[in-house]
């Protein structure tokens, strides 16, 4: 059974988002306290999420993975830029990538001077992957537990 659930898909990834847009994860229930997700549900540089926009049911992401729930915040809310300390700006935006049986795949990106970082290797400094993470998660609601 194809993990996404819209009709009629296109091939090619859709690169446009509207600002409005939610994304959702699926999270370990583990992960949640007190109705905020932790750090380790936000990996940097980057993370998958899947685009509520080709997922008609946002819990059919729960197949097959039991002791999970998913979370969701909209494109808008994902930071688009955080400094670090030493005045290094990062950038961090969402791709459609889609995979066999889900169309809705996409990713947020950490972004450096015009690199994506997990293609280089590299993270951004740990005083930045916190802000983003502060940042993105007072956006983020739970959709499921």
């Amino acid at each position: 059974m194809a993990e996404s659930d819209s009709a009629a898909e296109p091939s090619s990834p859709d690169p446009y988002f509207d600002p409005t847009e939610r994304l959702c994860r699926r999270i370990p229930r583990r992960d949640v306290e007190d109705g905020a997700v932790s750090d380790a549900s936000i990996p940097s540089p980057a993370f998958s999420v899947d685009r509520e926009k080709y997922r008609l049911n946002p819990a059919d992401m729960l197949v097959s993975f039991p002791g999970c729930g998913i979370a969701a915040f909209r494109v808008e809310d994902i930071p688009a830029e955080v400094v670090s300390d030493d005045g290094r700006r990062y950038d961090f935006g969402a791709e459609h990538r889609p995979v066999p049986d889900n169309y809705a795949h996409s990713e947020v990106h950490t972004y450096h001077g015009g690199e994506r970082l997990d293609d280089v290797g590299r993270e951004p400094p740990r005083q930045v992957r916190k802000k983003f993470r502060d940042l993105l998660r007072q956006k983020i609601v739970i959709l499921e537990l």
